[in-house]
C-alpha cells in the first residue's frame, strides 16, 4: 500500500543509498531511496523510524506539488 509504513522491502536498510537534502546540513531531514519500484521515505535522525513507500507516480506529483509551492506552510497558516 503506497503512503503506508513498511517493515522491508527486500534488501536491508543499510544497504539502501540514502538522499537527503544539501539544504538540510546539521537538522532532522526527509531522507529518500529509490528501489526499482518505489520510493521510499524515512526520517533521517530517527534509524528505527518506519519507512514509508511510494509508487514512482505518487512521487512524481509530490515534488509537483512541491514546485508548485502547495506545500509552502504559509500558504496555509490561519492569521
Amino acid at each position: 500500500m503506497s503512503g503506508e509504513p513498511v517493515l522491508s522491502i527486500g534488501e536491508s536498510d543499510s544497504e539502501r543509498q540514502w538522499i537527503t537534502s544539501s539544504a538540510s546540513a546539521d537538522v532532522s531531514c526527509v531522507a529518500v531511496a529509490f528501489t526499482h519500484q518505489r520510493v521510499l521515505v524515512k526520517h533521517s535522525k530517527r534509524p528505527d523510524s518506519p519507512l514509508i513507500e511510494y509508487t514512482y507516480a505518487e512521487w512524481e506529483a509530490f515534488l509537483t506539488g512541491v514546485r508548485l509551492g502547495e506545500f509552502d506552510p504559509a500558504r496555509h497558516m490561519r492569521t
